[in-house]
Parts: C-alpha cells; sequence; structure tokens
C-alpha cells in the first residue's frame, strides 16, 4: 500500500490591500514545501464569508498573519486571529511596514517575524509542523 505524503496547509491572513505582498508570501510558502490556503481565492460569491473562514482556517494546519498598516485598519485580520486561536492553530505573525513596537495587543503573546526575515520564519514553521508541536521560535504563544 502506497502512503502519500500530505502537505501541510497554511492559511494565510492578509488585507486586501496588500494582494500582491499576500501573494509573494503564498509563493515562498509553496516554495518550503508548504500548501498556502488565501481566502480571496477560496470564497464564493454569496458565500457566508465567516463560515468559509471557519472552515479554512479549521482545515488548516497553521495561520499565517501578514501585518501590515493596512491589516492592522482591517478587523478581518483580528477576527482571523480569534478563528486561528479557538481552532489551537499555531500562529506565525510576519510584520511589513511597522515595527513590533505597534502590534496591538491580541499579537502581543507572539513572537513576529520581520518581513525580511520570512524564509527563516516559514523555515520554523515547516519544522514546527513536521515536530508537530508548537515553538516560539516560529510564532506560537510562549507556554502554548
Amino acid at each position: 500500500m502506497k502512503t502519500e505524503r500530505v502537505t501541510p496547509r497554511v492559511f494565510l491572513s492578509y488585507s486586501s490591500r496588500d494582494r500582491e505582498l499576500g501573494r509573494d508570501v503564498a509563493r515562498r510558502l509553496q516554495a518550503a514545501g508548504l500548501g498556502p490556503v488565501l481566502d480571496v481565492e477560496a470564497v464564493p460569491a454569496a458565500a457566508d464569508y465567516r463560515q468559509v473562514l471557519r472552515d479554512l482556517i479549521g482545515g488548516a494546519d497553521a495561520v499565517l498573519l501578514l501585518i501590515t498598516p493596512a491589516a492592522l485598519e482591517s478587523g478581518w485580520v483580528m477576527r482571523e486571529l480569534g478563528m486561528a486561536e479557538g481552532f489551537e492553530k499555531p500562529v506565525l505573525p510576519v510584520t511589513a511596514g511597522l515595527g513590533s513596537q505597534t502590534l496591538p495587543a491580541p499579537l502581543g503573546s507572539y513572537q513576529a517575524a520581520p518581513y525580511d526575515k520570512l524564509d527563516e520564519a516559514i523555515a520554523g514553521l515547516l519544522d514546527q509542523l513536521g515536530r508537530g508541536g508548537r515553538s516560539a521560535s516560529a510564532g506560537a504563544r510562549p507556554g502554548g
């Protein structure tokens, strides 16, 4: 019997204003051997957006939050963080265009990675998913 390797899926949360940056992150996740899940590609017209997001996040192995000034203005990225925490998914916040001191309180317990260290953070996340555990260096909450 042949056993197929399952590609870990990473839900990518980002502001629609950061679509090109989100696509770059998705390409880099895929290059690392992860399966990116982008919400805008998966939500059909007239669907219950919140339910679709819950299904996508619940079915993912981890969540990468792209935190930019536009993402901080959007309520959806924080809602998606709440869903990820509710499903107890590893969360990797990646910042672009702002410093860690400007992160909102819900992200205060996470180790955020700056965008220029994205490939290293993805490698840490891949290692974390391979072990099936959480790691503060890959964005999981300390003690979580």
